[in-house]
């Protein structure tokens, strides 16, 4: 017997500045996650969220095991005189990338951080000057993030020399599928997808998160309060979900 997963997609929702965790059921009912992180991040190999806990004076980057009831965050990271921002985790679950943005300079810089034998710590040579978006990763040593003039960049964090690549002169809300290498990017109110698979969609209203299916063969994405799916094999585009408030998370977990 073949047993049907619960859950279609994990997402969130931002009101007042507060980030409301929640689960999409199959059969459509709400299941909110009693969970307090900022910046949502899923890392499906583990089936973690990543997220920031925002703090007097510091920002953390923590996790908590995804389940329905009430969870804890373990912390792993933080900086000393930085908002830490959109977290990504890469594919193999050893790095996760940040922006890091000064309040004073009102700076803002692409940085990694790396798990090691005894805990997490900052690879010091990447530091990336950049907006303040969300980011991805391409691959375990590679991250897609938006630079200063909002262009498309990534860079591979592997080399002290760091050299970005220009993929498009203008994108931001980058999410990448690694296994079937495709691309998808915001420019404007239209999502640009590249790869094996090609199309431009265009949205009413701005667009606030964008991912990828597990599978690859579909893109979720939000137009303020409506989640919607568009599938590359039919090239149809759904409506699965309205919220209330602006959805500014999904994941298919």
């Amino acid at each position: 017997m073949v047993i049907l997963p619960l859950y279609q997609v994990i997402f969130a929702t931002l009101s007042e500045n507060k980030t409301q965790i929640a689960v999409l059921m199959k059969d459509n009912r709400i299941s909110p996650i009693n969970l307090s992180l900022q910046y949502p991040a899923y890392a499906t190999k583990r089936q973690r969220i990543y997220g920031i806990s925002q703090g007097k004076e510091k920002d953390f980057i923590g996790y908590s095991k995804f389940k329905l009831t009430a969870t804890e965050v373990t912390p792993i990271f933080t900086l000393s005189s930085s908002r830490i921002l959109y977290p990504t985790v890469a594919p193999d679950n050893q790095k996760v990338a940040f922006i890091a943005y000064d309040k004073k300079t009102d700076e803002a810089f692409l940085r990694v951080t790396l798990r090691e034998e005894y805990g997490w710590f900052p690879m010091p040579f990447v530091k990336m000057p950049s907006a303040l978006g969300p980011v991805c990763f391409g691959n375990n040593d590679t991250v897609i993030y938006t630079g200063e003039d909002g262009s498309l960049n990534a860079v591979s964090v592997t080399q002290k020399t760091l050299t970005s690549i220009k993929l498009a002169e203008k994108g931001r809300m980058p999410a990448y599928h690694p296994e079937r290498k495709i691309l998808a990017y915001v420019n404007g109110l239209e999502i640009i997808i590249t790869g094996i698979v090609s199309a431009t969609l265009r949205a009413n209203v701005p667009i606030t998160t964008i991912a990828f299916a597990k599978d690859g063969n579909a893109l979720y994405f939000a137009e303020s309060n409506h989640l919607k799916k568009y599938d590359f094999r039919t090239k149809t585009t759904e409506e699965i979900y309205k919220s209330d408030m602006p959805i500014i998370f999904v994941a298919e977990p």
